[in-house]
């Protein structure tokens, strides 16, 4: 049930993902995933006060960190940043580092004028696990929007030469050659 759920919610075709999800739900009151699917489904109908309540039964059931960062997001769509951002620090305390949970944090706290405290995390972060692709992208577009430049440079850099990296990061290895202006190096950066 919970599978077929989760086909239909993929396809969003929601009515029928509640169809299995209310049968899958009603034999395993125990089982978060079916909480979790109800939550998908829910946000991206736009529901999230609902949404947020089945996320909230899947942390309390299996406390994944993924719960964490679902209910943060729908505290953002609601317009309720603050709130957002305590889950998605929570989500991060817990080991979680997805890209967009990176970003959505760090985004949400520049906004909120407070991206010295995303960059405090990150630095966090990186000091106790290492850093990796997405944390240093991460922390090298902060660090570029906090005006820091040099240190964005140098969180790219040190991915740069490691491992194939992603498109994005030499379109932001480009800005921040111009933010320094050092236009001889775009160029050769988006070559």
């Amino acid at each position: 049930m919970l599978t077929l759920s989760a086909v239909h919610y993929k396809n969003r075709e929601y009515d029928l993902a509640f169809e299995y999800l209310d049968q899958a739900i009603s034999l395993s009151q125990l089982d978060s995933k079916g909480y979790t699917i109800k939550g998908l489904c829910l946000m991206e109908q736009g529901q999230n006060e609902l949404a947020l309540k089945a996320f909230s039964k899947a942390w309390f059931l299996d406390k994944n960190a993924f719960s964490l960062f679902f209910i943060g997001h729908c505290f953002e769509n609601l317009g309720k940043n603050e709130k957002a951002v305590e889950f998605y620090e929570r989500a991060l305390d817990e080991g979680l580092r997805t890209p967009d949970l990176l970003f959505r944090f760090c985004h949400i706290l520049l906004e909120l004028g407070k991206g010295k405290l995303a960059q405090k995390k990150l630095n966090k972060i990186i000091a106790d696990k290492g850093v990796d692709l997405n944390l240093s992208f991460t922390a090298a577009w902060l660090s570029m929007n906090l005006k820091e430049n040099k240190k964005a440079l140098e969180f790219l850099s040190a991915m740069m030469g490691l491992e194939p990296v992603p498109g994005p990061f030499y379109s932001l290895l480009a800005q921040i050659y111009e933010n320094l202006g050092k236009n001889d190096k775009i160029e050769t950066t988006l070559k």
